[in-house]
């Protein structure tokens, strides 16, 4: 198995410690022991569980956006069909795995070095449905980034609204849909 291959590995393990037991029970030597490797494997990877628990959630947020870039790059879309494959993908990453996700960024939020994490991951969503939208946006990200942040904190308070308060997957997709094609053909 190759180093990126045990990566991977580790960190599907890790996802799975923090489904059955919570952020709580993740740590450098819990992963070690559930994968049956040896600890110096998983402090060669990950160095801390505040490595481990970044590395976690940025690779919750690559499968998010590697699931939208798919959906569109099937064929050239039209802007209903881009933000229906962008509200689609999310909404099913965040039934699948949005739980974990909340619990893994309270935790790194917890480390002095993460006090910025929201504002760092709205800037990553933001960019990417730039890069997604682009052919239907004009101006640089720049000029759209004020515009991209009110479609990413829609897109999260909505995904919130459907883990935690029972907004169910439909009205969601429904709404999503109908509030960024308005931001969007607004501009």
């Amino acid at each position: 198995m190759t180093k990126e291959e045990r990566r991977i590995q580790l960190l599907a393990m890790a996802d799975q410690i923090v489904q059955e037991s919570g952020t709580e029970a993740l740590t450098l030597i819990s992963l070690a022991d559930y994968a049956g490797v040896s600890k110096p494997i998983t402090y060669e990877h990950f160095g801390s569980r505040e490595a481990l628990l970044s590395a976690l959630y940025q690779s919750y947020d690559q499968r998010v956006i590697e699931a939208i870039e798919q959906a569109v790059a099937e064929q050239p879309l039209s802007l209903e069909a881009t933000v229906d494959s962008v509200v689609k993908s999310y909404l099913a990453c965040v039934v699948h795995c949005g739980s974990q996700y909340e619990e893994i960024i309270a935790a790194l939020q917890a480390y002095p070095g993460y006090r910025n994490l929201k504002a760092d991951i709205r800037y990553y969503f933001s960019k990417a449905y730039w890069q997604i939208l682009q052919p239907h946006l004009t101006g640089s990200f720049q000029e759209n980034k004020g515009v991209l942040y009110a479609i990413h904190g829609t897109i999260d308070a909505i995904s919130d609204a459907v883990m935690m308060e029972g907004l169910s997957y439909e009205a969601a997709e429904s709404l999503l849909r109908k509030l960024i094609l308005t931001v969007v053909r607004s501009l």
